[in-house]
């Protein structure tokens, strides 16, 4: 049971859309991460977050139901789970529900 939901799951995307983290180039790697981590210090900061889950589902198995790579950046508060690994429960959840905040940032290509 969650004690503190997420306010919101942003999501970085390339500019590319490709299906798998492989198949990602080398310099659209360097920007995806690079802009991974802008966007994490906003988000942690607009939602007074103490620390973040980031996390990419590379493939069906792992959970991926969207095809197209992209990162999750979820904002975390003390407690705000009982169990840590719950937040892919909520993440599961929030997207079943279509109620993910979609933050597409534009890389330069």
């Amino acid at each position: 049971m969650s004690l503190f939901r997420p306010a919101s799951d942003v999501l970085v995307c390339p500019l590319r859309p490709v299906e798998r983290f492989r198949d990602l180039h080398q310099d659209e790697l360097a920007d995806l991460f690079s802009a991974t981590q802008k966007v994490a210090t906003v988000v942690e900061k607009h939602f007074n977050a103490t620390s973040l889950t980031i996390a990419i589902q590379d493939g069906p198995e792992a959970g991926q139901t969207v095809k197209h790579v992209h990162i999750h950046v979820l904002p975390r508060k003390k407690g705000d789970f009982q169990r840590n690994d719950s937040i892919y429960e909520e993440v599961r959840r929030q997207h079943t529900a279509s109620l993910f905040f979609y933050f597409l940032y534009y890389l330069k290509v």
